[in-house]
């Protein structure tokens, strides 16, 4: 019945390409082709297939307060794989292509690395994630943030901020880099 370019109708009613391709299209995913057949009732043919859980996007929080990367990070764990790193140890963490990461929380007062530093070594080394940066101060803006506010309000996250903000800044940046 699975045999490709097998028919039983007349000539030039179908190329017996139905069913052959059926195991091809699903087994190799996992799935399975289940029949019954009832003489003079009919045939129920039941495709099965796996469930694959989309990934969920990894959220990157740059922040040098322990308290505060390990707060947002339970906020946004129901959602979101979540990462904490301090600045130096976020760079060596963005040097590495995978797994990906899909927005970056990033505090600009930090006392090594300071935010101004992670944006400006993304820039220069991984210009594809500079639409993921998300800024996050609770003092005055530098030029850095500044020009990046002006160009993406909504990848500014004034300090303190509620959970709501968070969330809603997190979304807007995921809508506009993945679409």
């Amino acid at each position: 019945m699975f045999e490709p370019f097998f028919s039983t109708k007349q000539d030039g009613g179908g190329a017996g390409l139905g069913l052959g391709i059926l195991p091809h299209a699903h087994h190799p995913a996992g799935g399975r082709t289940e029949v019954a057949s009832e003489p003079g009732r009919g045939t129920t043919f039941s495709v099965t297939l796996p469930v694959i859980a989309a990934p969920r996007p990894r959220i990157l929080v740059v922040d040098d307060e322990a308290a505060l990367r390990r707060i947002i990070s339970q906020l946004l764990a129901d959602d979101y794989e979540v990462e904490v790193a301090e600045g130096g140890a976020a760079l060596a963490r963005l040097a590495q292509a995978t797994p990906a990461v899909d927005v970056i929380l990033c505090d600009l007062a930090m006392p090594e690395i300071s935010g101004d530093d992670v944006v400006t070594w993304i820039e220069a080394h991984r210009p594809e994630l500079s639409p993921r940066i998300v800024l996050m101060s609770g003092g005055e803006p530098s030029p850095t943030a500044v020009g990046l506010r002006a160009r993406a309000p909504a990848r500014w996250l004034p300090k303190p901020f509620g959970v709501d903000a968070l969330r809603e800044a997190v979304a807007a940046c995921l809508a506009a880099t993945l679409g």
